[in-house]
């Protein structure tokens, strides 16, 4: 994704993140991804408490701390290129938490078309982007 795609998005991503919520159940965007794909192991307000993350060797991150972990700032691309999982993060060591962004490509059929394909990796930018909207409303400063 281009800086400026990025940009452009971030900015939504602040009007949303600012906004109480996005529809009558207060769903925010990202948020029943989140309870689908990261709860499990991040729990379902991101504490790094979820009933399968107590099973695992390495306890999965306190998600509500990441941006006290870097001075008061949310580190919006890099938790995109973690949960995207195109780029490296050298300093997990081996990966255990799933790459999402491959996951929303993996369906595509092998005739899709060049429109298709492009459509299909907007479709799986923008879940990416709404699971990093989300994680940075559970931001906070208590331990």
């Amino acid at each position: 994704m281009s800086s400026t795609t990025r940009a452009l998005f971030l900015g939504l991503g602040l009007t949303i993140a600012i906004s109480p919520a996005t529809h009558a159940d207060n769903i925010r965007p990202g948020q029943l991804e989140f309870q689908a794909r990261c709860a499990a192991c991040h729990g379902i307000g991101g504490l790094g408490d979820g009933p399968v993350g107590r099973l695992l060797k390495t306890p999965p991150l306190n998600l509500a701390l990441i941006a006290q972990r870097n001075g008061g700032s949310f580190p919006f691309e890099r938790i995109y290129d973690v949960i995207d999982g195109r780029a490296e993060v050298a300093a997990h060591g081996t990966r255990d938490m799933p790459i999402w962004g491959g996951f929303y490509r993996a369906d595509m059929p092998d005739e899709a078309t060049e429109e298709v394909m492009d459509a299909a990796e907007k479709a799986a930018e923008a879940e990416v982007l709404a699971l990093v909207f989300y994680i940075g409303t559970l931001q906070t400063t208590q331990k």
